[in-house]
């Protein structure tokens, strides 16, 4: 496909709908699942099948799951481009399933839709994680420039403490190496990542296991997730009091892991006993 000469960036929008699940990519999105060229001529950008994988961190070692996202299923989709201030093309196409495979459309559906689901719940675990780290690594800066007030560090201390205790139910901390995860139990996240991986495994519709385990996991995770709220909204007002008072900046919360989105990189360890996603 052509694209004509801009001296401004070219953006090109994939939207690619599947009933609730929509995935947006744009060439200067950090989602992106490649940045296609804005060079005169032909263009060209492959577009992978898939959904976006969980949200990863520096450094996570996993155990027999490594959160790909799910294939799309089958049906309708459309891919829209835009250039310039040329007229926006658009072009619909249909994704079939494999003519050898015996599950049906409805299958494939909700395989994708269990699928995301339980990604989703991967992501919100290791967001949690990055969250945390976040924290913790402000704090530690702080207190080093807060010696003039007793009564910081061990507040700070309390509150790194309390984190870490969240942190290492949601992802095995101890984990430093690939053979790891076989000493150390597998946490909340890897739970989650060895589910993805099984419900995402060959064309079929997910089996009830599937669901119970799910069902298990969730409440497990929004636990966690609510004692980190909890801790959070008890001590960090009181250290950003402190700082205000002090003349340093506050801390401020962010899930978006600190040297830049994609700077981390996971990881995974095979299990040979795990499927292959399709």
């Amino acid at each position: 496909m052509s694209a004509p000469a801009s001296p401004t960036l070219t953006k090109r929008k994939a939207i690619f709908a599947l009933s609730d699940a929509i995935r947006r990519s744009a060439a200067n999105a950090i989602t992106a699942p490649a940045k296609p060229s804005n060079r005169k001529g032909v263009n060209r950008y492959t577009w992978t099948m898939r959904h976006p994988d969980a949200t990863t961190f520096r450094g996570m070692i996993l155990w027999g799951g490594r959160g790909t996202g799910p294939s799309m299923a089958p049906g309708t989709y459309s891919v829209k481009m835009t250039a310039g201030s040329a007229a926006p093309v658009q072009y619909t196409f249909v994704v079939k399933p494999d003519p050898r495979s015996e599950a049906t459309e409805a299958d494939l559906v909700e395989q994708t839709r269990l699928a995301l689901q339980v990604r989703d719940r991967m992501s919100d675990a290791n967001k949690g994680v990055i969250e945390i780290r976040n924290l913790k690594t402000d704090v530690t800066d702080r207190t080093a420039k807060m010696t003039a007030n007793a009564a910081f560090a061990p507040l700070a201390k309390t509150f790194a403490d309390s984190l870490s205790a969240v942190e290492d139910s949601v992802y095995q901390t101890k984990n430093q190496s690939g053979q790891d995860p076989l000493n150390f139990p597998i946490r909340l996240n890897n739970q989650f990542s060895s589910l993805l991986s099984f419900v995402s495994g060959g064309e079929r519709r997910p089996p009830k296991q599937a669901y119970d385990v799910l069902a298990v996991l969730n409440p497990k995770l929004d636990l966690q997730m609510t004692r980190l709220e909890r801790i959070i909204n008890a001590d960090l007002p009181k250290i950003n009091a402190m700082l205000k008072a002090a003349g340093l900046p506050e801390i401020v919360r962010s899930k978006v892991e600190k040297g830049g989105p994609g700077a981390a990189q996971a990881v995974f360890v095979p299990d040979e006993t795990a499927g292959f996603d399709r």
